[in-house]
């Protein structure tokens, strides 16, 4: 696991991939608070993506993501890693069991 960096993306740009999420599944509550705090201009840690083919797919930060695009966002921070692409169910369930949503 290798991070490559920090960028601001389109938020067109980033994809959940449904496979790769170890949640059992997205809380709505969350998704609205966050999106209420970001438009106090709270800014959250950016989220954990891998790219491939011109897209960055979320291997942790779903709530946040959609947080940022409930807000209306058109961008988003993210921190990108170069994993292979075998172990990225692996870093999803680590990242994301280090914290709550």
């Amino acid at each position: 696991m290798n991070l490559l960096g920090v960028r601001e993306v389109s938020i067109s740009k980033v994809v959940i991939d449904y496979k790769l999420y170890p949640r059992v599944k997205i809380d709505e509550s969350v998704v609205n608070h966050y999106a209420e705090l970001i438009k106090e201009g709270v800014v959250f840690p950016p989220i954990k993506v891998v790219e491939k083919n011109g897209k960055y797919i979320i291997l942790d930060g779903v709530h946040r993501y959609l947080a940022y695009k409930k807000a209306g966002f058109d961008k988003i921070r993210v921190e990108v890693y170069e994993i292979p692409e075998k172990d990225w169910f692996y870093y999803a369930s680590l990242w994301n069991a280090e914290h709550g949503k």
